[in-house]
């Protein structure tokens, strides 16, 4: 994480655009689907959110496998109707504001959000994700 202004200029759009998601959104969707399948046989959550869904690959994999709750939060440059999944409850939210997340979940995930995240708002980025949840899938590169 940095305190680099660039990384929110980045994530506001310039990198996480149409062409992005349309070769990334299949590669994270079977990811999603291998990872979570395993970590559904020891934890069967029925909630999920998901901080940085992007277009929800983890959180469809997660209602494939069970989960009947799909909250999941990321920034403007997502397009509604692009969501793989109508049953994901989505919400806009600014990364570099105070995140002001609300629910409690059976499993939250944040996969390679946080550094994106800027190093004055991190701890707080990192408060509010494991504020959701006993358990989090987390990683960041």
């Amino acid at each position: 994480m940095t305190e680099n202004t660039a990384n929110q200029t980045e994530i506001t759009g310039s990198v996480y655009d149409d062409a992005f998601y349309e070769n990334q959104v299949s590669e994270s969707l079977r990811s999603a689907q291998i990872v979570l399948k395993t970590l559904f046989e020891y934890l069967q959550p029925k909630s999920v959110v998901d901080v940085g869904c992007g277009r929800g690959p983890w959180l469809t994999a997660a209602g494939e496998l069970g989960a009947t709750t799909l909250k999941g939060y990321d920034g403007p440059w997502v397009d509604k109707k692009e969501l793989l999944s109508d049953a994901i409850d989505f919400s806009e939210i600014d990364f570099e504001k105070n995140l002001e997340l609300e629910g409690n979940y059976d499993l939250g995930i944040s996969v390679e959000v946080a550094e994106h995240i800027s190093e004055s708002n991190s701890e707080n980025f990192l408060r509010r994700l494991c504020g959701f949840s006993q358990t989090i899938l987390f990683s960041a590169a």
